[in-house]
């Protein structure tokens, strides 16, 4: 089945792999590839809107002065529309009239409404503040399906996301205080608003992607701070149990 989550994911790690990058060289062109990657992730899915504040944040975080740099922002800008104008296929090959079509987009109005997501309903009720508020206050009923589903997808090797949290505490805080932020806003925002229905749930179980992918990390860093910690704590046992 053609869908767009696998695709929006992967461009969104692509998008948070680049500005991590950036944090450790402080390279600008980092910079100029981030932003166009993150309005790639926007056109793949608009849920990519979600991680602007954490994005903006880690960013100052590591280089507060950015907000002086007004050429630099603007160069941002630019390659962040850049990302965006990829839209424009939409209309290109609505035109060419096609054999499946979302939306019948053949004029101005209704490409603006497919942008505006007019066919899941009003604006403010698919992105509103709510869903910013709903992350930092997460209901425990709603917070407790939600690790449900983390324990389905990850299990058992989920042990390792226990791990992952120590070599960020040590060494990375700003990294520790972002990656949280962002599973805040992409798991616990969004499943709070998702219906309790059996069919609200099939629908509303692939916008915890995001989510996944910060569980996913945390992860990875656990495996990796328990391998590192064996090679220089016991490298012959290690191999030993290895082989």
């Amino acid at each position: 089945m053609a869908e767009v989550y696998t695709l929006w994911i992967f461009v969104l790690c692509l998008s948070f792999l680049a500005l991590v990058t950036w944090t450790q060289r402080k390279s600008e062109g980092l910079l100029y590839l981030f932003s166009f990657l993150y309005g790639v992730s926007i056109i793949s899915h608009q849920l990519s809107l979600f991680f602007a504040p954490v994005y903006i944040l880690l960013i100052l975080l590591y280089e507060p002065k950015i907000v002086s740099r007004w050429r630099t922002l603007f160069i941002m800008f630019d390659f962040f529309v850049l990302g965006l104008l990829l839209y424009m296929y939409i209309p290109i090959r609505a035109m060419h009239d096609p054999l499946i079509s979302w939306n019948k987009i053949h004029d101005f109005n209704s490409f603006f409404g497919y942008l505006l997501r007019r066919q899941y309903g009003e604006v403010k009720s698919n992105f509103n503040i709510g869903y910013v508020e709903q992350g930092f206050f997460p209901d425990f009923t709603r917070m407790k399906q939600l690790l449900g589903y983390l324990k389905y997808e990850f299990s058992p090797v989920c042990v390792g996301l226990i791990f992952g949290f120590i070599p960020l505490i040590l060494k990375a805080k700003r990294y520790l205080l972002t990656f949280s932020l962002l599973f805040l806003m992409s798991g616990f925002g969004i499943w709070k608003s998702i219906e309790l229905t059996a069919h609200g749930l099939y629908i509303g179980r692939v916008f915890l992607l995001a989510s996944y992918i910060i569980v996913a990390i945390f992860m990875g860093l656990g495996f990796f701070y328990i391998i590192d910690l064996a090679l220089r704590k016991a490298r012959k046992v290690f191999y030993f149990a290895l082989v």
